[in-house]
């Protein structure tokens, strides 16, 4: 058995108090960490919005030989602003916030992310929200919310020589093992078993978006384990004067996975992005970001050993309400257009469309124009 970085004191109704240790807990930590994600947050949402603005302005120049392109990343000043805004500007804040709060906190935070995309995408990209698309919004930004409340409230500095403990755990060997069997599931599901046998159309574009999504939050969650662990050794060396964290194997090993993972993850953002509009994608892809992040770490860092019976059952159901308004927004995208519709076109605002035409024969041959035009990315 691996000794417990945490000693459990008194319990409340969800979670154990903090360990009354000084280099374990600090309250401005959390404080700051949450304040960090919330500003992290304008970022990430506005780096999204003006990476799908790239691919809707490529989506529509497909018939260009000209157009230039780097494997799925369009080579326009939107997409690399996007990028920018996205990964460089939030990086620090993102940094921070994971190195001074509990994953289980900071994970949740993010769906503040979802309510600003949300309002940004009508106002940059020109897509219509609906009432039920505000309604899922609510829905996963309230599990969101039930999470934070139930999650762990301490403020652990790791070192890395915890760090190597918690790598070897029992618990988390196992849940990285269930991990890799559902990364290569859901991998195969949305390359391989979708294009195959689920008709081209809007179906086939919502599925495999939702898959690229789930993927992008799966290495996401285990990219903010890393995260954590790197930003706090960071710390360490900035402001502590912990020059050996450096020249100690782990801290390369967490930068090197740090930046592999994220690569991944943003290479399975941009395939969905391109598929459906912003305001469906989005939510979908933080959704799965957050619970993966959640879980992984409740898992990585032992946040479970601080949570009470009433604790885990909320965050559990805080996880399904969660799932409730993903299944909500996915839905709509599901409904094959009508049966009387008496006019034929691409959506200008992105991968997701709806045709109308008059002639079933007419309708097929478009499904499969478009569905040719979403698969050549680049």
């Amino acid at each position: 058995m691996h000794r417990s970085v945490y000693v459990a004191t008194q319990c409340s109704l969800l979670h154990c108090e903090c360990p009354n240790h000084t280099d374990l807990t600090a309250p401005w930590k959390w404080i700051f960490g949450v304040i960090f994600c919330i500003l992290g947050s304008f970022g990430a949402a506005l780096g999204m919005i003006l990476q799908k603005a790239a691919h809707n302005e490529h989506s529509a120049k497909l018939d260009n030989d000209q157009i230039k392109c780097l494997g799925i990343y369009p080579q326009n000043w939107k997409w690399v602003a996007g990028f920018t805004v996205l990964v460089l500007l939030p990086l620090p804040l993102d940094v921070a916030a994971a190195a001074l709060t509990p994953q289980s906190i900071v994970a949740p935070l993010s769906s503040i992310t979802i309510l600003l995309a949300q309002v940004m995408a009508p106002q940059i990209l020109g897509e219509k929200i609906f009432i039920s698309d505000w309604i899922a919004t609510m829905l996963i930004v309230a599990g969101c919310a039930a999470s934070t409340i139930a999650g762990d409230q301490c403020s652990v500095d790791y070192s890395l020589e915890d760090v190597r403990l918690l790598f070897t755990h029992e618990y988390f060997v196992v849940s990285e093992v269930f991990f890799g069997f559902a990364i290569v599931l859901t991998t195969a599901i949305t390359l391989i078993v979708i294009p195959k046998y689920v008709a081209e159309g809007p179906r086939n574009l919502t599925y495999r978006a939702l898959g690229h999504g789930i993927l992008a939050g799966m290495y996401g969650g285990q990219q903010n384990i890393l995260l954590k662990a790197f930003g706090q050794s960071m710390l360490r060396i900035l402001f502590k004067g912990h020059s050996t964290d450096a020249e100690d194997w782990v801290f390369w090993m967490l930068l090197g996975l740090t930046i592999s993972l994220a690569t991944v993850q943003i290479s399975h953002l941009n395939y969905g992005m391109g598929l459906i509009d912003a305001v469906k994608y989005l939510p979908i892809y933080n959704a799965s970001l957050i619970m993966n992040s959640t879980f992984a770490g409740l898992i990585f860092y032992q946040e479970y050993e601080m949570l009470t019976d009433a604790g885990i059952v909320v965050s559990v159901g805080a996880w399904m309400v969660i799932l409730c308004g993903v299944l909500l927004l996915v839905r709509p995208q599901l409904d094959e257009p009508g049966p009387n519709p008496d006019l034929k076109h691409m959506s200008d605002h992105g991968g997701g469309y709806q045709l109308k035409v008059e002639a079933p024969e007419e309708k097929a041959g478009l499904l499969k124009e478009m569905e040719g035009k979403n698969d050549r990315l680049c």
